[in-house]
């Protein structure tokens, strides 16, 4: 169903947007880690492509290629798992994968059509949908997770799994754009900046201050006559008292 299709790649850059308005508008962030990459991106084109063809199919093994598509784009999540909000992307797609495995397609509810404004009450028994989705039946299986939301605002039906996917986009977004400032080890005050040496260093220096400081041992004095020449015949006349009490002078 092309206008499906167009509402659907509408939501999509919706959420980009969104998500690429808040990054650059959040204030730089302070990390000691580098940005993330993206792994295995041609995974994110597979996936793209194969979910606007099954959206162009009017045959019924249009779920097929939505489905295939879909778990291309689980991969494509799974994969990049590090980068933050993806792991919500990834609920998402498999809530949307449950339904359409199911029921060999995507149900919609014919309330949600009326309600969102897509097709009048009246007509509700003749219309015909296409892209892998199908009015809603009762013997469908977990139409919890089938496309019952319906948007009035953009006309269209989502389903839970959309908007999951819709907030995950954004969150993807907003933090690998956002600003990133390296985490110094120099942290400012109001008064200059203060270094916090390692440990091992800081050890150091307190070792080094404690000497400079007089707490080391002080030496044993020693005598003049252990250097002189004829020792036991000659002493010196003045001996230097370690602790500090008057010299006494031999006659």
């Amino acid at each position: 169903m092309p206008r499906c299709y167009r509402r659907c790649v509408v939501l999509t850059l919706t959420a980009v947007a969104l998500g690429l308005a808040l990054g650059l508008a959040l204030p730089a962030q302070r990390t000691r880690f580098a940005r993330p990459r993206i792994h295995k991106p041609a995974l994110l084109v597979a996936g793209a492509v194969g979910q606007v063809i099954a959206a162009r199919m009017d045959s019924s093994g249009a779920f097929v290629v939505m489905l295939a598509s879909l778990g291309v784009l689980v991969w494509f999540a799974i994969a990049n798992l590090h980068l933050v909000g993806m792991g919500v992307v990834a609920i998402g797609l498999c809530s949307n994968i449950i339904p359409i495995a199911l029921n060999q397609g995507m149900p919609v509810r014919a309330e949600a059509l009326v309600h969102a404004h897509v097709v009048d009450a009246g007509d509700i028994n003749s219309v015909e949908l296409t892209a892998g989705r199908h009015l809603e039946q009762p013997d469908d299986l977990m139409v919890a997770f089938a496309d019952i939301v319906p948007l009035a605002a953009g006309r269209a039906v989502i389903s839970f799994g959309d908007l999951i996917i819709f907030v995950g986009t954004i969150d993807v977004i907003v933090h690998l754009v956002r600003r990133q400032r390296p985490r110094l080890g120099a942290r400012r005050s109001g008064r200059g900046a203060h270094f916090h040496a390692p440990l091992d260093l800081r050890d150091r220096t307190i070792a080094r201050h404690v000497q400079d400081w007089g707490r080391a041992p002080r030496p044993v004095p020693s005598s003049g006559s252990q250097n002189s020449e004829n020792s036991e015949r000659s002493e010196p006349r003045t001996v230097a008292s370690a602790t500090g009490a008057p010299a006494r002078h031999n006659k």
